[in-house]
């Protein structure tokens, strides 16, 4: 793959979006968003394309979502924050919600 001569603001905008993660999992490809037409399941017009290439670094950073602290800290915790708040809503909403 060629060397790519982005602006350093674009590629740090690209890896602010990962949120800190230490591993990003890097994206590549496109997504396409059409008009469908709900009673007839016509395919309409195009709403929105992104394309990897147009994008600061040639592909997305997303995080990597590991739950283990050793892997990547900043997914970890996220994870963490995540499981506390779940344990507090369901204990405070009491029995019945855990049976569920």
């Amino acid at each position: 793959m060629a060397a790519r001569s982005t602006p350093a603001p674009a590629r740090l905008r690209a890896t602010c979006c990962a949120c800190g993660c230490t591993h990003p999992v890097r994206l590549d490809g496109h997504r396409t968003e059409y008009a469908v037409d709900t009673t007839t399941g016509e395919v309409g017009r195009v709403l929105h394309h992104l394309g990897s290439t147009a994008l600061p670094v040639g592909n997305l950073l997303v995080r990597c979502t590991n739950r283990r602290t050793t892997r990547c800290a900043a997914c970890a915790e996220v994870y963490r924050r995540d499981t506390f708040h779940l344990i507090i809503s369901a204990s405070a909403c009491g029995p019945a919600f855990l049976r569920r």
